[in-house]
């Protein structure tokens, strides 16, 4: 196994967009508990475009997709709380 290189953790970590609330909010927990992180499926972060602080180049191209469940609902195994039922009908005259 490749032995890491202490003395470029700092370079590597301002490549790869690692901020200070990231080690201290994400990082720190992760490696004193070994579990992962509880937070918000959504982002509250400007648009790359419209930031004045420099943002790594492929948040420019990130998409804005409808927030989703992970996993994803499963109507089968949670038939308690979920339906798959649809009522087709004929529209009447209002």
């Amino acid at each position: 196994m490749h032995e890491p290189d202490h003395e470029t953790v700092l370079q590597r970590q301002q490549i790869f967009g690692y901020t200070h609330e990231d080690l201290r909010i994400l990082l720190a927990p992760m490696a004193r508990t070994g579990q992962e992180p509880v937070g918000s499926m959504g982002t509250d972060t400007s648009l790359a475009v419209l930031s004045s602080r420099p943002r790594l180049l492929y948040d420019y191209f990130k998409q804005l997709f409808a927030q989703v469940t992970n996993p994803p609902l499963d109507a089968i195994r949670e038939e308690l709380v979920t339906s798959m039922e649809s009522t087709v009908a004929r529209a009447e005259p209002v």
